[in-house]
């Protein structure tokens, strides 16, 4: 995820063939040496989407429009295929909360760099349509958002899911680093995805993680808070937000042990629920241009319906169609955009896709690292379908971590 991640969120195909060929033989030694590798079905069922996903976005230039691009979008794809398979293969249930961990890291890494690199400038120059929101490395604000806001979900999960680590404390010190990020790219998207991977997190916790969970929730925000503030007016307060607060989030990851009764479990939902409301109402004021890139999409989904018009077409249908004059590559959202392009079957592949992580996090939900890892993969699954997340490899390769994951994590309850 750091490659991509250092060069442009991975948006543009330099980093592809690198970081595919890298995974691949990951995943390839991983089977010579070991032999024969144990998947479960719903690895399997995931495995097998993703791939089925990727072919059928590379035959679809067969049929495509004039100035699709079928080739390169299929090779994003196999990217996030050969990521999925080194992490599923190459992983044990003993290690998936280390490589949650680890991703965790890779974000915080980002995140420090972006906002030094603010801080560093002093006053925030305007970058054409991003204006002065934080963009870091990945070059977009949303992306970078996302990031930060799926990093605090699957960071606060793992803290309240079990007795704290060194690691699980060192990435819960870093949270206010994230909540700083996150604020300074000004991402409304990302704060819904915020929400909603909370809800879920909330939901399937068992009812002490989710008491431990709110319980970290009051003593993060006032830290994340601080650090806002300082990080929007104080020159160097990146320094602040990374090392020095965090002690506060680090003293609350020691295991409480809470009895609550059931009606204050339904209010935390109740409370996550409203928080959800809240910043849907937020986003909706914010959609840009939004509603014209998706009623472009849904008009050419029902020229194509089956087969669609190629993958990497809208670029081309924007321009024959838009009814404003402005320059668009994607329909900022995976799913009216798949509609669009891959038609009926690429749009029911890419519902397998989304749908397979969470409900094998629901069936395995008292697995400890399953409730934030879903959380985080919520919040990516939500933010697709208002931006072009599918479009940044950064984005996807933590999403799709946190799903091989919580998966990985089954495999022993399954046993």
């Amino acid at each position: 995820m750091l490659v991509p991640g250092f060069d442009n969120g991975g948006f543009f195909p330099g980093t592809w063939a690198w970081t595919t060929l890298a995974c691949s033989c990951l995943a390839g030694l991983r089977v010579v040496l070991r032999g024969r590798v144990s998947l479960s079905r719903a690895e399997q069922v995931l495995l097998t989407a993703l791939a089925a996903l990727t072919l059928w976005t590379l035959l679809s230039g067969i049929w495509a429009v004039r100035g699709a691009a079928a080739g390169l979008e299929a090779r994003r794809g196999l990217l996030y295929l050969a990521a999925l398979a080194a992490t599923v293969v190459c992983v044990d249930a003993r290690r998936a909360r280390s490589v949650l961990v680890g991703a965790i890291g890779g974000v915080v890494v980002l995140s420090i760099y972006a906002v030094a690199d603010r801080a560093a400038t002093g006053t925030p120059k305007r970058l054409g349509f991003e204006g002065t929101t934080l963009v870091g490395t990945l070059g977009y604000a949303n992306a970078l958002g996302i990031l930060a806001a799926s990093a605090i979900v699957l960071t606060l999960g793992l803290a309240s899911a079990a007795r704290p680590t060194w690691e699980t404390r060192a990435s819960l010190a870093a949270t206010t680093t994230l909540a700083a990020t996150l604020a300074l790219t000004g991402s409304r998207g990302a704060a819904l995805g915020l929400a909603a991977g909370l809800l879920v997190t909330l939901t399937l916790a068992p009812a002490e993680g989710r008491m431990l969970l709110l319980a970290l929730l009051i003593v993060a925000a006032p830290a994340g808070a601080a650090a806002i503030a300082l990080a929007e007016h104080v020159n160097g307060a990146w320094l602040i937000a990374a090392v020095g607060g965090p002690a506060l989030l680090a003293g609350a990851a020691p295991r409480v042990r809470l009895r609550v009764q059931r009606q204050l479990q339904r209010l935390a939902i109740i409370l996550a629920i409203a928080l959800l409301a809240a910043g849907l109402a937020i986003a909706s004021h914010s959609l840009s241009h939004r509603g014209q890139y998706w009623s472009v999409a849904l008009h050419d989904a029902r020229s194509h319906p089956v087969l669609g018009s190629g993958a990497g077409s809208f670029a081309t249908v924007w321009l024959a169609d838009r009814p404003i004059p402005a320059g668009a590559k994607d329909a900022h959202s995976l799913y009216l955009e798949s509609l669009a392009e891959l038609g009926l079957v690429g749009i029911a592949l890419v519902t397998v896709v989304v749908a397979v992580p969470l409900a094998a996090a629901y069936r395995h939900r008292h697995v400890p690292v399953v409730p934030g890892a879903a959380g985080a993969y919520a919040a990516f699954v939500v933010h697709s379908g208002l931006d072009w997340d599918w479009e940044v490899p950064a984005v996807v390769l933590f999403a799709l971590t946190a799903a091989g994951a919580l998966l990985i994590a089954a495999r022993r309850t399954q046993r």
